[in-house]
């Protein structure tokens, strides 16, 4: 589902925050998938880039952009709101964040949820390099990331990763 703004912008599917910012190449975003997806193989699917832009296609079906930024997601100083993240591990995660990668995919997949799952699975290979917290806006979820959370997001139930160790998560499965 994608998100609008007021000014026309998207929010992005998935959010890494990251403790410093993260510079890509298409050799970490290989290694990346072939670590969430065990099928992906550069023969069959492939990465264009320019950086710090990236799209990776996976199972001819479905095509992930992800753009690394060198700024924050929440402007320094902003103190993220209670009311979205209640744990205070969680808040104190996004404080230290000075970096972040947006995953998401081009278009809207004929099955959101299946989709969702190969991109979670991507997000928790990523968190593996200074990921703090991840996001997922379109259900207004968030945790930050510790083995368990991360074990849940490579799961067949990655919503559970926000119900067990994060804020409120509608959904995804």
């Amino acid at each position: 589902m994608t998100i609008r703004l007021e000014d026309g912008s998207r929010l992005p599917n998935w959010v890494v925050l990251l403790k410093k910012p993260l510079e890509l190449s298409e050799e970490t975003c290989s290694d990346m998938a072939k670590r969430a997806w065990p099928l992906w193989h550069p023969a069959t699917d492939s990465i264009v880039s320019t950086p710090p832009w990236f799209m990776i296609k996976f199972d001819d079906e479905y095509f992930f952009e992800l753009y690394s930024y060198d700024n924050r997601f929440f402007p320094k100083g902003q103190e993220p709101p209670k009311e979205l993240f209640p744990q205070k591990e969680l808040r104190d995660a996004i404080k230290q964040h000075n970096g972040w990668i947006s995953i998401d995919i081009t278009y809207d997949p004929l099955d959101e949820m299946v989709a969702n799952g190969h991109m979670a699975k991507l997000v928790a290979e990523f968190a593996r390099l200074g990921g703090l917290a991840v996001l997922f806006p379109p259900a207004r979820g968030a945790v930050k990331l510790t083995p368990e959370a991360c074990n849940c997001l490579r799961s067949e139930a990655p919503s559970t990763a926000f119900k067990l160790h994060g804020s409120h998560i509608h959904s995804l499965e």
